[in-house]
């Protein structure tokens, strides 16, 4: 899983889920 600048991991959920800011 690539994170890109725009994006940040949830920290509520331990999966690989992303959302955009």
């Amino acid at each position: 899983m690539k994170i890109e600048p725009k994006m940040l991991v949830s920290p509520s959920k331990e999966s690989s889920d992303c959302y955009w800011l």
